[in-house]
């Protein structure tokens, strides 16, 4: 079996659909290669791991390094540039911190080179989404080693929202496409981003990762929902589509007050969503058929329980403003697969000329989206929909969601 090492900068238990969406890949990949997983960070927000769901203290000012079922944990404590980043005053000082974080990947790659050549991995694996990962990844590429990015998104569309210089986002840039460049291959997100890299680098090493290894789907949720019980759906992580979560939540409050059908719709999230949740409750007069739960986020193994055990429905809302379309969009892709993971029927709200929905049309799951963007889509009508459709008819659907994509891709981008 080829021997396969994954580099990502964030935990087991981020929060983000694109770390999900990470963690989806390297689980998949076990299947035909010896996979190893490697954390690295400098950054102080990340001293904690999370190790088979057992929470690892990082002790600051030295490194820790463990070994647990392939799981490695490495701390580099050479600087905390994300103290003070995004707050830096001058376009000056801004540079000044990119420039370190370029020194700080060179030299952490000399010391991951060498443990690479020692262990034998033939391929090495990183999720590019943060400038430290993108210049670690060119750093690594520059002393030899065979790299395949993961991109989830360009980096213009997330440096827009934050208040840093031209030049300093030419670097980013630059780097990053350099990155697409010089890789052996590249695994993406999405369709949309494959058409866009493609213009910078040979569309045949660019690769479609949707994730598609899921455990077996929990028998309780293959059934008809019954219209009598409570209909529990589950929104996880940001609330960036705050009209989509506002029209579809009045909706669902109007039709309880006519229908037979108790609905509950929970929020998992951090403080900044639930204050954004709050807000959009607010001017709605809530039905009391209609049960609202506001809980914070859970480590994703124990938020894949919850789901498993307690949802039906997992909510996909899609952001009008624009500013966010471009953030986020890449990412939603995961968002929607990880629902299914816990075996939810995920629903999409939102336009129909979006990755997301391409995604869907992909998969013959179009059935499964409220298009924000036509009169005639009604919550109750995707009511309707849930109760009339056999429950083997959607285990198919999920078959065919789940096949050979990512599999194939993956086997392909390491050849």
């Amino acid at each position: 079996m080829k021997k396969i090492l994954f580099i990502s900068e964030f935990d087991l238990n981020a929060q983000s659909s694109g770390c999900l969406h990470f963690f989806d890949i390297y689980t998949n990949a076990k299947l035909f290669a010896d996979c190893t997983f490697l954390k690295v960070s400098n950054i102080y927000r990340h001293t904690n791991a999370f190790i088979d769901g057992e929470k690892v203290s990082v002790p600051k000012g030295r490194p820790l390094q463990c070994i647990q079922e392939n799981y490695i944990y490495y701390n580099f404590t050479t600087s905390t540039y994300y103290d003070h980043e995004y707050n830096y005053p001058t376009d000056l000082e801004r540079s000044i911190i990119i420039n370190q974080i370029k020194f700080i990947s060179s030299v952490d790659s000399k010391i991951i080179q060498k443990w690479i050549l020692e262990k034998g991995y033939e391929k090495v694996v990183i999720f590019a989404h943060e400038p430290y990962s993108i210049f670690l990844a060119n750093s690594l590429i520059s002393k030899g080693l065979t790299l395949v990015p993961i991109v989830m998104d360009l980096p213009e569309m997330r440096v827009s929202l934050l208040n840093i210089s031209k030049q300093t986002t030419k670097i980013i840039n630059d780097s990053f496409m350099d990155l697409i460049k010089n890789a052996h291959a590249v695994l993406c997100a999405s369709d949309s981003g494959i058409e866009i890299l493609s213009i910078f680098t040979n569309k045949s090493k660019l690769f479609t990762a949707y994730s598609t290894f899921r455990r077996k789907f929990n028998q309780r949720l293959a059934k008809k929902i019954d219209i009598k019980a409570r209909v529990k759906i589950a929104l996880a992580g940001q609330v960036y589509a705050k009209d989509s979560l506002h029209k579809f939540l009045y909706e669902i409050n109007e039709y309880t007050k006519s229908s037979e059908l108790n609905i509950q719709f929970d929020l998992y999230g951090d403080s900044k969503a639930q204050q954004t949740f709050l807000a959009i409750l607010k001017p709605i007069n809530i039905d009391k058929k209609l049960k609202i739960g506001i809980f914070d986020y859970l480590p994703h193994n124990e938020l894949q329980k919850r789901f498993e055990e307690n949802y039906h429905i997992g909510y996909v809302p899609y952001p009008t403003d624009a500013s966010l379309v471009n953030t986020v969009k890449y990412s939603f892709p995961s968002k929607f697969v990880s629902y299914i993971e816990a075996g939810l029927i995920p629903i999409y709200h939102g336009p129909r000329n979006s990755s997301v929905y391409r995604l869907l049309d992909q998969f013959d799951l179009t059935g499964l989206a409220i298009v924000s963007d036509e009169s005639t889509s009604s919550f109750a009508n995707l009511v309707n929909f849930i109760q009339n459709m056999p429950s083997e008819s959607y285990i198919e659907m999920s078959k065919k969601f789940n096949q050979e994509n990512l599999s194939v891709s993956l086997k392909a981008a390491f050849q």
